[in-house]
């Protein structure tokens, strides 16, 4: 029996007794309701219910699932992933790599400091405007590494030609612009770190000779990371290694031989050194892909120009904190 407040309606309990019975003629609401009821209906049929499993049932798949794919999970492991070993083994050549400059510059230091005092006090701004320009360029490291890596990994060896070939042509271009102006300005530099008037000489004679080494710094930077880029570290620690050694007997005969040059012959062998550094990192580098010394155009200079832009930024603005 069903109520409503209007009135009351008793169902009958067997509706096919009389089935000659005309039902009675429906009225435009009840219409409308059935309408609406009929297309609930004819939605609801795509519905379907999927039953779910229970937790003890997820947890004894997984458990099979897992039993039988775990030598392909552990193989996948394998070969994703790195062991301290491996990282190890890159990062400690690469960070030796990384060290040539300063280990150059504390080997002048300590053999300058032997024979002059004053020589050595007229090394300090000097090597406060050598890492300041140091600082500014290692973009060319940071932008030619990533590149290299990213273009190797998707096997577009053609752009790593083009790219590391540009990228010494605008590094020898670059290191010769700012060597040019180091000399021709280099009394105005030394007087903005405020170098004692008796110092401004043997200052000066060093950082001029110390300059004419940029071109080979440069090419130094970009072939390193070419080599980190492509997993090589052996080859930068290799090159550390042999300017280290290059470096440390020039200053032997240089300052201490019979040519007793002093300041200058401490420049004059970490110039040498870089160089032959250069040398070898060309050597290396021309043995794994063709280099093709052709001047860059704008399409080249402006992808590099445009991702090295914030990190110049960046630098030049740590080191006039310092300065």
């Amino acid at each position: 029996e069903f109520r409503t407040p209007e009135a009351d309606f008793v169902i009958d309990s067997n509706p096919y007794e009389n089935v000659d019975r005309q039902p009675p003629s429906p009225s435009p609401a009840s219409a409308t309701s059935a309408a609406s009821v009929s297309a609930n209906a004819a939605e609801s049929v795509h519905e379907v219910t999927i039953p779910e499993i229970m937790p003890p049932q997820v947890e004894e798949v997984k458990e099979i699932v897992e039993r039988r794919n775990l030598p392909v999970l552990v193989e996948r492991r394998k070969e994703n992933g790195l062991s301290l070993k491996q990282v190890l083994s890159f990062s400690i050549p690469a960070l030796a790599g990384i060290l040539t400059d300063p280990l150059m510059s504390f080997v002048d230091t300590a053999c300058v400091g032997r024979m002059s005092s004053t020589e050595l006090a007229a090394m300090g701004p000097n090597t406060a405007i050598y890492n300041f320009v140091l600082q500014i360029f290692t973009c060319f490291i940071v932008y030619t590494c990533g590149q290299v890596s990213k273009l190797s990994s998707s096997g577009a060896h053609e752009k790593v030609f083009k790219l590391v070939s540009h990228a010494l042509v605008l590094g020898v271009i670059t290191g010769v612009l700012v060597a040019g102006g180091l000399i021709g300005f280099s009394n105005p530099l030394l007087a903005s770190m405020d170098t004692l008037p008796e110092l401004m000489a043997p200052a000066a004679s060093y950082l001029k000779i110390r300059a004419l080494s940029l071109p080979a710094v440069l090419v130094c930077m970009i072939s390193g990371a070419f080599c980190l880029g492509r997993k090589d570290s052996r080859t930068p620690l290799l090159v550390a290694i042999a300017s280290t050694i290059t470096n440390l007997l020039g200053d032997i005969v240089l300052i201490f031989g019979p040519a007793k040059m002093g300041i200058s012959g401490a420049a004059l062998a970490t110039t040498a050194s870089v160089y032959v550094g250069a040398a070898y990192f060309l050597f290396k580098v021309s043995s794994q892909i063709p280099l093709k010394f052709l001047l860059p155009g704008w399409k080249e200079i402006k992808p590099f120009l445009t991702t090295s832009s914030m990190l110049t930024i960046r630098n030049m603005s740590i080191m006039i904190n310092y300065v």
